[in-house]
């Protein structure tokens, strides 16, 4: 059986990127639980939709999964085999917020056919009570909400046998060295933190 690789992090931290230039490197499928979850224009799934689509992708021989929707992450947890943590500050995940925001408003929202990954967009995030109370939850407070949730996972998951990569800071980053340790994978788990 190959690589199950998981990537985990707060919003804005790089998963969706990190798990594409992982898939061009490993030769692996890649998916994220965007793309699981939603149906066409935005709509909610019914949970059991959502759950089988989950379970028949986890299932597979050979995966990379970015995202979070913490009520799947232990079923997550049990089927992969490697699980990347990227917990960033929060000054980098509320700047890049920023910047994906006007980007995603003056760049992306112009192109023709373009579906955008999100549907926020600068009036959205800045300008509505729901875009303020999004921006507050899921960047500002997510490292308080979930970190402590997270480490206890991974704590548990390592006992488990599961390879653990937790990296604290983009610059710490040596993509070599990850796909290295993604291959080479020990034979006593821990953390590793980068």
């Amino acid at each position: 059986m190959g690589a199950r690789i998981l990537i985990i992090g707060g919003p804005c931290t790089g998963k969706t990127t990190l798990r594409k230039l992982l898939e061009n490197k490993i030769s692996s499928s890649g998916c994220s639980m965007d793309d699981l979850y939603w149906e066409a224009g935005w709509v909610r799934p019914k949970k059991e939709i959502y759950i089988g689509r989950l379970k028949n992708y986890i299932r597979g021989e050979e995966w990379l999964l970015d995202g979070n929707f913490f009520d799947t992450l232990p079923m997550r947890v049990n089927f992969c085999s490697h699980i990347i943590f990227l917990n960033y500050p929060t000054y980098i995940t509320v700047f890049r917020f920023i910047k994906r925001s006007f980007y995603r408003h003056f760049v992306e929202a112009k192109k023709p056919q373009k579906k955008l990954i999100n549907k926020s967009s600068w009036n959205t995030i800045f300008y509505t009570l729901k875009g303020i109370s999004f921006f507050i939850r899921k960047v500002i407070f997510f490292r308080i909400r979930f970190t402590k949730k997270i480490s206890l996972i991974l704590d548990k998951a390592s006992k488990e046998g599961k390879y653990i990569i937790k990296i604290e800071h983009p610059k710490n980053i040596n993509f070599n060295e990850l796909i290295k340790s993604l291959s080479d994978t020990p034979i006593n788990p821990d953390i590793h933190s980068y």
